[in-house]
């Protein structure tokens, strides 16, 4: 199965992708899963300006993390307050640059598993910027690049170069893992 998604897109249910990969055969996966359950998700400014509002799925269950542990050597999952996760040392916090105003956090909390290190850190990359969001909990793309680049170096042997690495995009739930 590896072999038929390595270097392409794919555009499935991730939980059902992640059930037929292999113990540990990704390297890092990086995920926004959605917070809250479907009746809950409260459409953005931008979602009701835009008439983007639709359904984003469920919370995942604790099914779904448990695939990604199992076949993830390492991980970094958004929303990590939200979700029963194993006991963690350090961990992500993304400082969106906006003011305070009771309806939207101000920053957001993501679990790094411990072979990614122990040390917290704080990225200040602004909310605004990223034009329109069509989700409620959308993250600005320069936020990802900054992640892996910073990520990427903890688990790539010396001279293995990030070049030589393989992508694999599943969009069940936001899913986007690293090998």
């Amino acid at each position: 199965m590896l072999e038929i998604l390595k270097n392409k897109i794919t555009l499935g249910d991730s939980f059902e992708i992640l059930k037929q990969l292999p113990d540990k055969c990704i390297d890092l996966v990086l995920t926004d899963p959605p917070y809250r359950d479907e009746n809950e998700n409260a459409p953005t400014k931008d979602m009701r300006k835009n008439s983007m509002i639709k359904s984003f799925g469920n919370k995942p269950s604790k099914d779904f993390f448990n695939e990604i542990f199992r076949v993830s050597k390492e991980q970094i999952i958004f929303g990590a307050n939200n979700f029963e996760l194993p006991p963690y040392k350090g961990f992500i916090i993304w400082n969106k640059g906006i003011p305070f105003d009771f309806t939207m956090s101000m920053a957001e909390l993501a679990y790094i598993s411990e072979g990614l290190g122990t040390i917290s850190k704080i990225y200040n990359v602004r909310a605004s910027g990223q034009g329109y969001r069509i989700h409620p909990t959308q993250k600005p793309l320069e936020l990802f690049e900054r992640i892996l680049r910073d990520y990427t170096a903890k688990i790539i042997p010396a001279g293995g170069g990030v070049a030589n690495r393989r992508f694999l995009f599943g969009f069940r739930n936001n899913c986007r893992c690293l090998s």
